[in-house]
């Protein structure tokens, strides 16, 4: 199954708009915050840039593949 999987932050704005894009387009959206220590050290081990959210990856048959931020995924 096909699924979108955001890191990000419960007061970004960013991470809010990604989450209605993805809502509308997959039956399956996890949101990670990434102010819990565990969504947290969950993506520092993926080793992509973190310097704005939300991060994005999309998983599809088990493959994960990193999109980017929200202009990136916008574009997808």
């Amino acid at each position: 199954m096909n699924k979108v999987i955001i890191y990000g932050s419960a007061s970004c704005t960013f991470c809010d708009t990604a989450k209605k894009l993805a809502k509308s387009v997959f039956k399956n959206v996890i949101f990670k915050d990434i102010q819990y220590k565990n969504h947290y050290s969950e993506l520092i081990e993926k080793e992509v840039p973190m310097e704005e959210q939300p991060l994005i990856f999309i998983e599809v048959d088990e493959k994960e593949w990193f999109v980017g931020t929200y202009p990136s995924f916008k574009q997808y």
